[in-house]
């Protein structure tokens, strides 16, 4: 039976994460190890985890390292895993009861390296699901345009080694990035559709507290990316990266009233889209 090694970074989460690691133990799918990366939390993290950890001193494994953020953390577990598989976690979500089966199962009979599944959004007692919007082609093309994929449960992790594992320079949009990774580098995956992760939206999400850094990565990423391939003269691609950065300067002057990255937002779509017309 082969092994799958379920990652939980964590980072102040004590009011959280033993719903995520119950969610984890029970599973219908046995053959599996939880690496907790514990990055530097002040809270009752530890307390609750090593709590967890006597009672399964086989199957949970505990990390405490100095904070360096959800990649990092990420990067060490996957280091750490000793299982074929890679299913990822973050410490406030939980999976459906039967995530781990249906992964396995979808990858080992598809040849798949990865796969792409739905998920169930809850955010003030509302609970609706969120389907990854999925392309019938081009998946390259249609993955730069914006990130369609909701939920990313599981992965070879030789997949993972081969890419690079997750880029510890960007503090946001780092599934975006991997994601483009993987299909750049030609790594088939396979969409199951229905929910298989539960995405809990706090009051005190990161991601709403630093809405400003998820749209400076989101510019970085773009450099990274985009720009790097409309640097190919390609239209196709110039015209994917204008249209990131016109959406980009947007959000920047509607929601922060910011003049600086707008104005070069319009620099480069300037120039890139000259680049457009006249490739």
């Amino acid at each position: 039976m082969l092994k799958i090694s379920i990652i939980i970074p964590t980072y102040n989460c004590g009011n959280y994460i033993e719903d995520a690691i119950e969610s984890v133990l029970c599973q219908t799918y046995r053959n599996f190890e939880i690496i907790i990366v514990d990055d530097g939390s002040t809270d009752n993290t530890r307390e609750i985890v090593k709590r967890y950890k006597v009672s399964y001193p086989q199957q949970i494994k505990y990390i405490y390292q100095q904070n360096k953020g959800a990649s990092a953390s990420r990067n060490r577990a996957i280091q750490e895993a000793t299982g074929e598989f890679i299913a990822l976690l973050d410490a406030d979500d939980e999976l459906v009861p039967h995530t781990l089966e249906k992964c396995i199962n979808a990858l080992s009979s598809s040849g798949a390296e990865w796969c792409i599944s739905d998920l169930w959004h809850i955010e003030n007692g509302i609970k609706e699901v969120f389907k990854s919007e999925v392309p019938n082609e081009r998946y390259l093309y249609n993955i730069l345009i914006c990130d369609f994929i909701r939920r990313t449960p599981m992965f070879f992790k030789k997949s993972l080694l081969d890419i690079g594992l997750y880029d510890e320079r960007l503090k946001a949009r780092v599934d975006w990035d991997l994601n483009i990774r993987l299909i750049k580098a030609g790594k088939k995956f396979i969409y199951i559709n229905e929910p298989l992760y539960i995405y809990k939206i706090r009051k005190k999400s990161i991601i709403k507290n630093n809405y400003e850094q998820s749209l400076y990565y989101t510019l970085q990423l773009l450099i990274k990316h985009h720009k790097k391939m409309a640097d190919l003269r390609n239209k196709e691609f110039s015209r994917i990266y204008c249209y990131n950065l016109k959406e980009l300067a947007k959000e920047y002057f509607v929601r922060l009233k910011n003049i600086y990255y707008p104005t070069v937002c319009y620099r480069e779509i300037i120039k890139y889209g000259l680049k457009y017309l006249f490739a």
